[in-house]
């Protein structure tokens, strides 16, 4: 149905979404599970640290997928050179996945170091069964509708393992939400104003970005400040104890 051309578009931005993604994922499992593989019977210990790892690592990953989007032209134009604008659109759309696979690979990690393994494998198998059906319903359609599709099933299969979390720890998943929606909100309100500010400038692509990328990170911690979120007071304490 698609063309090699635009499966080569869309595995780029896939790839280069990825990044920050399984970056973090390896952060998760070799830090977070070890130390909640020690909690197994304190579910009250747990969703502590959870709520701080949903907090902090949103605090993070928001931001950087935000900025992505926003950027994403320039970035796509600096690492790949003007043949790959195709897969702009694309990169922008797996980035909005990439916001909920860091959130379903937390929750994986959680379930994990639990012990329930067996209800994450059937959680996985019927995460998959969705996909494929949706591949079957959707893949008519041009590659950027599928691709909205691909960040849809994200959005599935991070309710699912999230739902099932939140039930074995008593912590649900609006309350899951409410632990990431401060860092979700000033993301994409840091990325709107640089977004408006550097529309139609011209400025080299390297001087753009790095410009770009200052004042946004700058707007984004302020903001936090400002409002004393839980994720900047939590940094703060722990920059303070050192």
């Amino acid at each position: 149905r698609y063309t090699v051309k635009e499966l080569g578009y869309y595995q780029q931005a896939y790839s280069l979404q990825q990044i920050p993604v399984f970056s973090l994922s390896a952060i998760i499992n070799q830090v977070f599970l070890p130390f909640l593989s020690k909690l197994q019977d304190s579910v009250e210990s747990i969703r502590e640290r959870i709520i701080t790892t949903i907090t902090i690592v949103t605090f993070f990953v928001f931001p950087a997928l935000t900025y992505l989007i926003i950027l994403a032209k320039p970035i796509i134009i600096l690492l790949y050179s003007d043949k790959w604008l195709p897969s702009v659109p694309l990169f922008q759309v797996v980035c909005i996945a990439g916001l909920f696979n860091a959130l379903i690979h937390l929750c994986r990690s959680v379930l994990k170091a639990i012990g329930k393994t067996k209800a994450l494998f059937m959680l996985q198998v019927i995460t998959i069964i969705i996909g494929l059906v949706l591949v079957f319903l959707f893949v008519q359609f041009d590659l950027q509708t599928f691709v909205y599709v691909v960040a849809l099933n994200g959005v599935i299969a991070y309710l699912l393992v999230g739902i099932y979390m939140g039930y074995y720890l008593r912590f649900s998943i609006f309350k899951q939400i409410l632990c990431f929606l401060p860092n979700l909100l000033l993301s994409i309100f840091s990325g709107l104003i640089i977004y408006f500010v550097f529309l139609n400038k011209e400025l080299n692509i390297i001087l753009l970005i790095m410009i770009s990328f200052l004042i946004y990170s700058i707007i984004y911690f302020g903001l936090h400040y400002l409002f004393k979120t839980q994720s900047v007071i939590f940094l703060i304490n722990k920059l303070n104890k050192k």
